[in-house]
């Protein structure tokens, strides 16, 4: 890269970069759960994305809706106005669905009313799991939330809260950001995208290195993913379960790989909700099918 291409690139970052941050934090997360399965647990999580979103930019029952309100319109009120939902679910969340499948019980199910209405809304969701809960599957939920078994979760635990509410919150960005980005920079973002392009093409041949990757299958990494910490600085996000570098497609992506010498590439379906998504990462402790991303490896045999 040349020094005026240096400069270009380090002048976007100090000027949007914080621009684009600011504008996260006005974006609202409704946190749902049940208090008699997760209580103790939502407060905790509420609390920490408080801190980090700010106190009004983040519902939850118990603080947000003024007394002698009508919850059930303050809460159609708060999804309205909300970009992600984070569903607690603990233990006892499916066992006090109220009367299971029976759609005629919904409306004396709030809990079941804020999912449905989000998912109705194609709201983004986060099921996160506390106390060692399971995902609930889609043949045991009734039919207006089956789409949430779907809904990639994330599990909060006891004794690793600090580490694992920082990949929540890094997943928040994300999701929210993704939405942002092009209503706040857009022209930014395209001016930068075809620089990106330029140096890319100029610079990719002298680098890529002679590493092949294999097809592995559809698979994805939960957990557990390791990866050099200079890859912080040049990723969108590093999270639990690998470094996101942008939408690129699958040969670019692979080249990339080959690049940063990866040993594992992840890549998103085309055609699914993480389509071209290019993820890379060194290992992964937690490998699990996957039908929206593929992927590829210098040692297939492993998995």
């Amino acid at each position: 890269m040349t020094a005026a291409e240096g400069t270009a690139v380090a002048l976007a970052k100090s000027r949007f970069l914080p621009l684009f941050r600011r504008s996260l934090l006005a974006q609202k997360a409704f946190i749902s759960y049940r208090r008699a399965d997760s209580g103790a647990d939502a407060r905790s999580i509420c609390q920490r994305l408080q801190a980090k979103l700010g106190k009004k930019n983040v519902f939850i029952d118990v603080d947000s809706i003024d007394p002698g309100s009508d919850f059930r319109t303050a809460l159609d009120s708060y999804l309205k106005n909300s970009k992600v939902m984070v569903v607690v679910i603990g233990p006892r969340w499916l066992s006090l669905l109220t009367n299971g499948k029976d759609k005629r019980s919904n409306g004396s199910d709030y809990v079941r009313m804020e999912v449905a209405s989000a998912l109705e809304r194609k709201l983004p969701i986060i099921p996160v799991l506390v106390g060692g809960a399971a995902m609930p599957a889609a043949k045991d939920l009734p039919e207006d939330l089956q789409p949430l078994a779907f809904r990639q979760a994330f599990a909060i635990r006891h004794d690793s809260f600090p580490r694992d509410m920082s990949g929540l919150e890094q997943e928040l960005r994300r999701i929210v950001g993704s939405r942002i980005l092009a209503k706040v920079i857009l022209a930014t973002v395209t001016v930068a995208l075809i620089m990106g392009a330029i140096i890319y093409q100029l610079w990719l041949p002298n680098f890529v290195s002679k590493i092949v990757y294999t097809n592995g299958g559809n698979f994805a990494c939960f957990a557990g993913a390791e990866f050099p910490e200079s890859w912080r600085g040049e990723a969108s996000v590093c999270a639990p379960y690998g470094c996101l570098f942008g939408k690129l497609p699958l040969n670019d992506c692979l080249a990339l790989g080959a690049r940063k010498q990866a040993k594992v590439v992840i890549h998103g379906v085309q055609g699914t909700s993480r389509s071209n998504e290019c993820w890379l990462q060194n290992s992964c402790k937690d490998l699990r099918a996957h039908g929206e991303f593929f992927l590829f490896d210098t040692s297939p045999s492993k998995f």
